[in-house]
């Protein structure tokens, strides 16, 4: 049997939801640092990478968040500039267009930038069982990272970050590298070929259905137990509309909890925990 955790993208107050949902099942009896394999993008990767350098998910949800600062802002014009790229129908130009830099809201330089998102993970060992999502901008390509990459990990982990038109491409091998939630919000269908799979969104919505997380999880193989947790009303309201807002942390992962400790029992059949 092998176990798969998901990680979608969601921004600062993602990272908060995710620890409280994994806090909660962690503590309710569910190993979610079993998982053979961890799939991290954008907020995601930053949440996997601690994980795998042996964190725990309380640690994560007590100690560390404390300690996660707002370094930019997701403002109704940046969110419209999203928007509209995912609206445009050469979606390869938007890409390229994002990969050029322009106008980056959040004012940070890209080694400013890297920093701030990877100041505890630059030049640290590679967990074993993570994969990085990224999209590669010159190629217009999603580009996967892990432990035989020869990747510096905080730099695979800020590319993943790098929400286009609020902070910089980040540059791997010359190449400008753009948040992995570009591809897909969570990048569920790398899950497949995992037997159980437990996929965390708090972004769920694409313009295009087939990268929505439901749909990739309903695309994948029959036998495959799943379970899948988006934020719920109740959570919506506490992230709020500034995903990267960190004044939200502490509310937005009491809300991860409360779904966590819900979702419990299912969690215990799909991880084998019962």
């Amino acid at each position: 049997m092998t176990r798969a955790l998901v990680l979608g993208g969601g921004g600062t107050t993602g990272i908060a939801w995710e620890c409280g949902v994994l806090d909660a099942l962690c503590a309710g009896g569910v190993d979610v640092g079993a998982a053979d394999r961890v799939i991290g993008t954008s907020a995601g990767a930053i949440v996997g990478a601690f994980l795998g350098l042996g964190v725990t998910p309380s640690e994560l949800a007590t100690t560390w968040l404390d300690h996660i600062k707002t370094i930019g802002h997701l403002n109704a014009a940046v969110i419209a500039r999203l928007v509209a790229g995912q609206l445009g129908l050469d979606r390869e130009a938007t890409i390229r267009r994002y990969g050029r830099g322009g106008l980056v809201t959040s004012g940070l330089s890209e080694d400013a930038f890297v920093r701030a998102i990877s100041e505890h993970l630059l030049g640290r060992p590679w967990p074993a069982n993570l994969v990085v999502t990224t999209v590669n901008a010159a190629t217009e390509r999603p580009a996967l990272y892990d432990a035989g990459s020869g990747v510096d990990l905080g730099l695979a982990v800020a590319a993943s970050c790098a929400v286009p038109g609020v902070f910089p491409p980040v540059h791997i091998g010359g190449a400008p590298h753009l948040d992995g939630g570009v591809r897909t919000p969570a990048n569920i269908d790398l899950a497949a070929g995992s037997d159980r799979v437990i996929a965390l969104a708090p972004f769920h919505l694409s313009r295009d259905r087939a990268r929505r997380p439901a749909m990739q999880l309903a695309g994948l193989p029959a036998a495959t137990r799943w379970l899948y947790a988006r934020p719920d009303r109740t959570a919506s309201r506490a992230i709020g509309l500034d995903a990267l807002d960190a004044a939200r942390c502490r509310q937005a992962r009491d809300a991860g909890r409360r779904q966590g400790r819900s979702a419990l029992d299912a969690a215990r059949r799909v991880w084998g925990a019962d």
